[in-house]
This record gives structure tokens, sequence and C-alpha cells, in this order.
């Protein structure tokens, strides 16, 4: 018997792909399972969505159920769906590979309306390359479109986006210093959780979801982006095709889409930047947090 899984997410990034190729070349149909997704105007209405039944899961950075865990609101990560961070550090000059280090001294727009993880990603990765981001002037309290314009009018020197807008200020004469992509390594950017009651509801019907999702990476991983792009353009309509299908290509050959379950070193890589933060005071175990099907050690 078909199945609905109702899910809420925190945006439309081209890294969430996997659920539409599931969605539009019948991999969820396959699995007995159909899919409702939702993208509320405010991120944190995910939260209120699980919260209330109305959706059963939460698409969105596995930092929101870590900093919860013991803390009031408890939630069960079921699956992982991307495995890298799609995101560009663009600025109006060119930098050497040590970019990093010649961010000190400079200021920098890291949006975070719509969460911490980009401030949180940036602040890990400057201390993985030995910088020091406190020698910056960071400001990441703004959402995307506020930082984009900030930035497009003079304001600061460097900006953190999602790849396909970097790609177009690229076009525009500015130049991508730091592809997050391609070198920002592995870490569980988006996860689905949910709450523990209705996960256990649910468990057959998530695993038969989580089976279909894995189907769409491993299609999507040997298949050229173009095989799948016109079929779910109708999700993306803020990008041209020709967009989605060159950054389809670079995910993939990136490792973006790897699996539902979780790699040991990524997840312990992320606990420890979100412990860097300030959101934990220590990384918690997988198995506390994360559903045994989806741990992937």
């Amino acid at each position: 018997m078909t199945e609905t899984i109702r899910v809420t997410a925190t945006g439309r990034a081209p890294g969430y792909l996997p659920e539409f190729v599931a969605r539009e070349l019948g991999f969820f149909e396959k699995h007995d399972v159909s899919v409702e997704t939702v993208v509320p105007h405010d991120w944190e209405d995910v939260l209120t969505g699980i919260e209330s039944g109305e959706w059963d899961l939460a698409l969105g950075g596995i930092w929101v159920p870590s900093m919860f865990l013991g803390r009031g609101r408890d939630y069960v990560v079921t699956g992982q769906l991307c495995h890298r961070a799609g995101f560009c550090m663009v600025a109006r000059e060119p930098f050497s590979a040590q970019w990093a280090h010649e961010v000190e001294g400079r200021s920098v727009l890291v949006p975070g309306r719509g969460g911490a993880s980009m401030n949180m990603f940036f602040e890990m990765y400057m201390h993985e390359q030995g910088a020091d981001p406190g020698k910056s002037r960071v400001t990441h309290d703004l959402t995307t479109a506020m930082m984009a314009e900030l930035y497009a009018g003079g304001g600061a020197d460097l900006l953190m986006i999602e790849a396909v807008q970097a790609r177009r200020l690229e076009h525009k004469g500015h130049h991508i210093v730091g592809d997050f992509l391609a070198d920002g390594d592995d870490i569980p950017w988006s996860v689905y959780y949910g709450k523990p009651e209705v996960v256990e509801e649910k468990a057959e019907a998530i695993g038969r979801f989580n089976a279909a999702l894995d189907e769409a990476m491993a299609y999507m991983n040997t298949h050229s982006a173009s095989a799948y792009v016109p079929q779910v353009m109708q999700w993306y309509p803020s990008v041209t095709e020709e967009e989605l299908t060159a950054q389809a290509e670079r995910m993939r050959h990136a490792g973006m889409w790897t699996s539902t379950c979780f790699t040991e070193a990524s997840y312990q890589r992320w606990q420890n930047g979100i412990v860097l933060s300030g959101l934990l005071e220590a990384p918690i175990p997988a198995d506390e947090l994360i559903a045994p099907s989806a741990i992937g050690w």
C-alpha cells in the first residue's frame, strides 16, 4: 500500500535534487511511497510543522536536532541527503590558493537568516586551514538576498553564496576564490529528521523513502544531468535549465550524493564544527541522534 511522507524543507537548493528526481522519475512510486513537500517562508516553521504533526519530516541542517537534543525537543535523524556544502566564496579581486589566510582583515558577508549553518561552516573551515576567522569582519545575521544586494552595491570584500548565484557573479567579473563543493570536503549538510513517535510509526515507509532516494542518487551518479534535469525544472523556477544542469554535474563529480546513510568521518567533522560554534558542549554520539538504519559504519 502506498503511504505518504510529508516533508517540510528549509529550502529548495540544487543539492535537494534527489528528492525531485525520485518523484519525477518514478523511484518513489516503485517503492510504494508518495511524497509531499513544502518550503515555508520562514525556515523555523519547519519545526512548527513537525511539532504540530502536519508534516512528518523536516529537511535541513543536522545542527538543529543536535542542539535541541535533551533540551526540550528531541528529534531522530532518519537520513542524509547532501554530503557537501554547495557554496562558494566570491570576491572582487583574485586571491591565491591560500585564500583563507588572505581573508584576515577583510570584511565578509555570510548569510544567516536561513539558519546558523553557513557561518558555522565558514568558521570551521577557516580553523581547519589554520586561519583565524576572528581576524576577519564577518556579518552573518541577514538574508541571502540582502547580503547579495549589499555586496553588489559595494559592501564588503567577500560574499559566501550558493554556487549558482556565485557563477552569475563570476560572469559579471567577480572571482570565485573558494569553492566549498570542490574543496570543502565531506559533511552531512542536509538531513531528514522528525519526532521520535512519528519516525517509529512510519519506520517502514521512511525506509522505503530512503531506498527510493538511494536509487535516485545512484541514477544521478551514473547519468548525465541532462537525463533528468528537464523533468525536475518545475521545482526550480529561479534557475535556468543550463544553470541547474551545470551545477548538478559539478555536484555529481564532487560527491554530493552518496547515500542516505552517514559516514563516520563526515559526521564527526560536523559535530566538531557545531561544538566550535558554541551550540554544543561536546559531539553527540551518532546512536543518540541518528536512526540505526542510517548509520553507515
